[in-house]
């Protein structure tokens, strides 16, 4: 596993842990984080990309809802 790989399983791991923890704010810096590492490959990019959604609909932030919607409607041609 590359070291790109393992930064961003421990990203989306602590991310994970944060949201079950209701720290949806400190998961989404992780999600940041975790979507810099994965953007270049269309899983891992999607994967990040609909974690930031549930993040953005805990913390009840439209803005960043319409963004994630957004970005997952254009991930697939993006990537």
């Amino acid at each position: 596993m590359s070291p790109r790989a393992v930064a961003y399983d421990a990203a989306l791991s602590e991310a994970e842990r944060l949201m079950a923890a209701a720290s949806p704010g400190a998961a989404m810096a992780m999600l940041e984080r975790a979507h810099v590492l994965g953007q270049r490959e269309i899983g891992p990019h999607l994967r990040v990309h609909l974690l930031m959604l549930r993040a953005a609909w805990v913390l009840r932030d439209g803005r960043e809802l319409r963004g994630q919607l957004l970005r997952l409607a254009l991930t697939p041609s993006d990537t």
